[in-house]
């Protein structure tokens, strides 16, 4: 019973690890607007990456969908302004499966 405990530890911490994630990064009060750029240099002043933001590509959502989604993701984490670099066209977004790694991904900034 003894040897069990530390071999159950480790197996507890690098099941812990997987589950960790830099998505979710910082949080501050919500924000009413939020810039929306593709690129960090677009951004023009001091800021902090706080985090990342994801939505799912379905075959029903339009690419005005999945920038909405994220935006409202950003407003609620306290963003100030919002990277998106490769949002799919309506061509992609039709090819998609819907799998869960079909994803779109914006990376949360905080003006400082």
């Amino acid at each position: 019973m003894p040897t069990r405990i530390p071999t159950l530890i480790v197996f507890l911490a690098f099941m812990l690890q997987g589950c960790a994630t830099d998505d979710l990064g910082k949080s501050y009060p919500s924000t009413q607007r939020v810039l929306v750029v593709e690129s960090r240099s677009d951004i023009g002043r001091s800021y902090e990456v706080m985090g990342r933001v994801r939505v799912r590509v379905a075959p029903y959502k339009n690419p005005g969908i999945l920038r909405m989604e994220l935006i409202e993701q950003a407003k609620a984490r306290g963003a100030d302004a919002l990277v998106i670099k490769d949002l799919p066209d309506a061509e992609d977004i039709a090819k998609s499966t819907g799998d869960k790694d079909d994803t779109v991904t914006g990376e949360l900034i905080k003006y400082k």
